[in-house]
């Protein structure tokens, strides 16, 4: 996700490379570089202890009845 620091418009990954943020460069004229940072996916975050003691026994049944 490309994010201006200055004004904070977000853009995805799918868009244009953008070298300055186009909402800075049109309102105030200013030429602001965008940055490109990788989203949080919580979707893929455990949401408690007990969800990743889960997900940890699952791994090591797997891995002990040779499935991969």
């Amino acid at each position: 996700m490309y994010t201006c620091e200055r004004c904070g418009t977000k853009f995805g990954r799918t868009s244009v490379v953008l070298e300055s943020c186009p909402r800075c460069l049109a309102r105030d004229g200013v030429r602001v570089p965008m940055v490109f940072k990788l989203r949080d996916r919580p979707e893929l975050q455990p949401t408690s202890r007990q969800s990743t003691s889960r997900l940890e026994a699952a791994v090591r049944e797997q891995l002990a009845s040779g499935v991969r």
